[in-house]
């Protein structure tokens, strides 16, 4: 049963590879025509694009698979991102005088295929670790991460983001997350973030790692029940 599940897991890999570099290829040639709203036609198709992709499958996934399911989208995206740079070079290897590359074209292909680390935002997933993903995925992530209410371990490394940007990102996200048990965010951390953790998660609050910043031991003691703090 384990060599069946790894193998529809690593099927799945593969599907979202070819996914996400025959949509960037085919979104990626609408241009940067000015859409409704004034979004360009190529951010508008991905954004109509991925999110019903993302309902598809994960309303066959069971509970138990989520994080399997997820990893294989992330790795997908990963090796259809080596994908684009090896025709990057072949590209370049191409270009001369006589032959133009159009590489506008090809940077939205390849903005198109890092929007796809958005499927596995939903709210489901029960861990997330931030600080193992490519980093040329984790923004887009982060930026989505208020879809994951349902998020049980959340590690963000050193956070990506900017102080300000992250503390946004506490207020947005964060504060929907009733479920965190463990969480990690280190150098970035301050009062704001912790603030809203003690009104979000108090009562689920297990572990907090917030190494290297800058906040009140006061909010860690007498706000929050934990049972383990690094920092």
């Amino acid at each position: 049963m384990s060599s069946l599940r790894d193998s529809a897991v690593r099927g799945f890999r593969h599907f979202m590879r070819q996914q996400a570099l025959s949509v960037a290829r085919e979104v990626g040639n609408l241009g940067e025509g000015g859409g409704e709203d004034g979004g360009s036609l190529c951010h508008q198709a991905a954004s109509t694009y991925i999110p019903l992709l993302r309902d598809h499958v994960f309303s066959q996934v069971v509970a138990g698979d989520m994080e399997a399911v997820a990893k294989a989208v992330l790795t997908g995206v990963e090796e259809a991102l080596k994908d684009k740079r090896k025709e990057l070079m072949r590209l370049r290897e191409k270009e001369s005088v006589t032959v133009v590359v159009d590489y506008r074209s090809f940077t939205r292909e390849v903005n198109v295929v890092v929007r796809f680390a958005e499927i596995i935002c939903v709210e489901n997933l029960r861990v997330l670790e931030v600080d193992t993903i490519p980093g040329v995925l984790r923004v887009d992530l982060l930026l989505n991460l208020a879809r994951m209410t349902g998020i049980r371990h959340l590690s963000l490394g050193n956070g990506t983001m900017d102080p300000e940007a992250m503390e946004r990102l506490a207020v947005e996200a964060f504060s929907k997350m009733h479920h965190l048990s463990h969480f990690s965010l280190k150098r970035n951390c301050s009062d704001t973030i912790i603030l809203v953790l003690t009104k979000s998660c108090r009562h689920s609050l297990q572990f907090l790692d917030v190494e290297v910043s800058n906040y009140s031991a006061f909010y860690l003691h007498f706000n929050l029940g934990l049972k383990r703090c690094d920092g």
